[in-house]
């Protein structure tokens, strides 16, 4: 079945899971990602959340089958554990990347300061945070969005040493 398909890569939230209708957990979908996966398919889940809170989120629907990986907070990679029950790191990747954004936001530091201090006195933007440091925003709506967009072009178009181009920028607080 479907042999050119090696690869599944699904958001969890709002599309494998849909809180909004019924059934929350669509049979046929998941009977279609069994056969594919039994034709030679990689599956992995693709998610914002923790590896606990998606664990969580898979006991709570009670998943009929397991991916072969997840990708969790938007970057980390997992494959199941030796044990079954538990994920475990796929290789290097996510130390790899935990010290890369650790040396990201360092070199960010006055730039994204900047950031903060507008939005919380020209806007009504949500920032997220992971931690004690900034991991995103929430605009009120596409508009207001624009607005923080054109103020970290602004503030990120003489870039200390080490900062990402304005649009990298950008484009990672907007997402």
């Amino acid at each position: 079945m479907h042999p050119l398909i090696k690869l599944l890569s699904i958001d969890f939230d709002g599309t494998l899971v849909s809180r909004v209708s019924e059934p929350v957990l669509d049979a046929q979908c998941m009977e279609l990602i069994r056969k594919l996966q039994k034709a030679g398919a990689i599956w992995t889940i693709n998610t914002g959340r923790s590896v606990d809170l998606l664990q969580s989120g898979l006991a709570d629907f009670a998943f009929p089958i397991r991916p072969d990986f997840i990708l969790t907070t938007e970057r980390d990679v997992f494959r199941p554990g030796r044990n079954g029950d538990e994920w475990e790191p796929f290789g290097d990747w996510n130390e790899r990347c935990a010290r890369d954004h650790a040396e990201l936001f360092s070199s960010a530091n006055s730039v994204l300061a900047e950031v903060v201090d507008f939005v919380n006195q020209n806007a009504k933007a949500r920032l997220i945070y992971d931690a004690e440091r900034l991991e995103g925003l929430v605009a009120e709506n596409d508009e207001e969005m624009e607005r923080i967009i054109e103020f970290i072009e602004s503030a990120s178009r003489a870039p200390e040493p080490g900062l990402p181009t304005e649009h990298s920028l950008s484009a990672f607080l907007s997402r």
